[in-house]
């Protein structure tokens, strides 16, 4: 009845713990009657006394906010991924045993119910806008210990204890698929993968979602089921998701919550607009039903430096034309690093705004307390008409307030910074707008960022003369998209461009980043030099040509909700 190797030494380990206790509650109930009394004593015992050691009399509200040295700092936790997964174990495991006799009394008092009432602070974090505070990633692993601990309370007791029904939960299945990209995954394809903000990847270890099914079996959402089919399909086995030999482990979750209403149809009628107020994030696209070549994506992200697992990023976005990335996020690095999750965790490169596709004021990192809130997002924006009489599809807009992320740092007594979606996704516009407490005392330059892996012909890693204005960014032999300053739309005096591997910025500790580079725009800024706006358009030449050639004009950030982003 003793716990094995299997469960670890260190009580504080809970989510290590929570899996296995997990797989054994379920072991026990499925094979409940295949057992003999003497095997079923084992486990019982053995799971109260994992139950006794690691969580009994540590449930309370006293240990929120306490560091993981200290023992359950996540209870009663919003919005991270230890929550979730730690409840689930406990949660199946008192259902499984309880009232059995070998089971203690005191499982229900001092186990379910306090796990209950910290569980439903995670499930609340998913009713705030069905998004999920850590990004994509450790969305898709909160959501599948989600799913089951729901799942098992629903099968057990009839009911979810009301947690189910917390406003949001129902369409939070599909909030990863929001995240995809311009993937067409309705068609099946992933690439290029999921957008990776926060501690996060592009590919297949964080972008599995079979338990995805749970919301089309509970909630009626086809799409989110198609999406978990789809992914595991894509990134296990080739020909037959329920096959055992699926990567990862997640045949049983698939196989378990398979959905046989998943519909490729659900998802060509889903919104191709998104706002998430609470994760300070803003979506556009292209129809989802596009063939790969008209599959564009826009990305925009406000910030909040409190939310675990994130970034300094306020302000990045990302950008895909033609199923094609362009603007890039580089996602997680080494957890290995000395204090990644502690005092140095913004000194890196990728958790810095360093590695983000932001403004820059002196090449100051933001602050690490920062909030910056999506303060306008409009979908609705009507088209533009051109003098010559033909129309640009303004598909909408979103403006983020940045003073809290750049204000100290670089002297600002504001930062504004509006993207715009144009002509199906296929053209993003970035306009910054900013004001410096003192003209007299400002940084020495500016830099606007942009992370890629396209190629720039003719950029050899040198700077750009500062007449050259635009230029053209490469993915594949048929799909480009261009760069360009927007010099009518900028009061800053442009300096050039600068090209630069972003291995060069890596130490050797760091996850390396082949293929990746970093165009920056940098402008000169000298001693009492009045400097307020810049501007810059990337994507499709035909949709940013009234653009750049000036036929339209990009209007102040003050006058979008009015008159819109663009006029003639």
């Amino acid at each position: 009845g003793a716990p094995g190797p299997g469960w670890g030494t260190d009580w504080r380990q809970h989510l290590d713990i929570s899996e296995t206790m997990h797989s054994v509650a379920i072991a026990y109930d499925w094979l409940y009657n295949d057992m003999n009394a003497a095997n079923r004593t084992v486990l019982v015992t053995c799971l109260s006394n994992v139950l006794q050691s690691a969580y009994r009399g540590n449930l309370t509200a006293t240990y929120r906010g306490a560091s993981v040295n200290q023992g359950i700092w996540w209870v009663n936790g919003t919005g991270e991924n230890w929550n979730p997964v730690s409840c689930t174990g406990p949660i199946a495991a008192v259902l499984a045993v309880h009232g059995d006799a070998d089971a203690p009394a005191w499982l229900w008092s001092d186990i379910m119910q306090p796990v209950l009432n910290s569980f439903s602070y995670a499930v609340a974090s998913f009713g705030e806008d069905s998004s999920w505070e850590e990004g994509g990633g450790y969305f898709a692993y909160a959501a599948e210990f989600t799913a089951w601990s729901l799942a098992s309370l629903k099968t057990a007791l009839g009911n979810t204890c009301g947690l189910g029904e917390i406003a949001g939960v129902d369409t939070a299945g599909r909030f990863q698929l929001m995240m995809m990209g311009a993937n067409a995954i309705a068609q099946g394809a992933w690439t290029p993968g999921l957008w990776n903000w926060a501690d996060a990847n592009i590919g297949p270890s964080q972008s599995w979602f079979p338990a995805g099914q749970y919301w089309g079996l509970t909630y009626n959402d086809a799409a989110a089921s198609h999406y978990a089919q789809i992914t595991h399909l894509t990134y296990g086995s080739s020909t037959n998701m329920y096959k055992t030999d699926s990567a990862n482990g997640y045949f049983a979750t698939a196989v378990v919550f398979y959905d046989p209403k998943a519909s490729a149809a659900s998802v060509y009628q889903l919104p191709t607009y998104k706002f998430y107020p609470h994760g300070e994030l803003a979506v556009f696209r292209a129809p989802w039903n596009a063939t790969t070549v008209n599959q564009h994506y826009v990305g925009a992200k406000g910030g909040n430096a409190a939310f675990g697992h994130n970034h300094l990023d306020h302000g990045s976005f990302l950008f895909e034309y033609s199923g094609q990335r362009f603007a890039e996020d580089m996602g997680w690095d080494s957890y290995a690093l000395p204090g990644y999750f502690g005092p140095q965790r913004y000194t890196y490169y990728r958790t810095g705004a360093w590695g983000h596709n932001v403004l820059l004021f002196g090449r100051a990192n933001q602050n690490s307390t920062g909030i910056s809130p999506i303060t306008e997002f409009n979908a609705t924006v009507p088209r533009v008409s051109t003098t010559a009489g033909n129309y640009l599809t303004v598909d909408g807009y979103t403006i983020i307030d940045l003073t809290s992320a750049n204000g100290q740092a670089g002297g600002l007594s504001s930062h504004l910074r509006g993207i715009v979606s144009l002509a199906g996704s296929s053209a993003v516009v970035v306009v910054d707008e900013f004001t410096f407490k003192n003209q007299s005392v400002t940084p020495a330059n500016i830099t606007w960022q942009l992370h890629t892996q396209s190629v720039v012909a003719g950029f050899d890693g040198g700077t750009f003369d500062s007449t050259v204005k635009s230029m053209t960014l490469t993915r594949t032999a048929t799909v480009s998209a261009t760069l360009a300053n927007l010099p009518a739309a900028t009061d800053c005096t442009f300096g050039g461009w600068r090209n630069v591997t972003v291995n060069s910025e890596l130490t050797a500790s760091m996850n390396r980043a082949n293929g990746y580079s970093r165009i920056d725009a940098v402008f000169p800024q000298p001693s009492g030099t009045t400097c307020s706006r810049v501007a810059f358009v990337l994507g499709s030449d035909s949709a940013l040509k009234p653009v750049t050639n000036g036929t339209l004009t990009l209007t102040r950030l003050s006058l979008w909700a009015s008159v819109g982003p663009l006029a003639a």
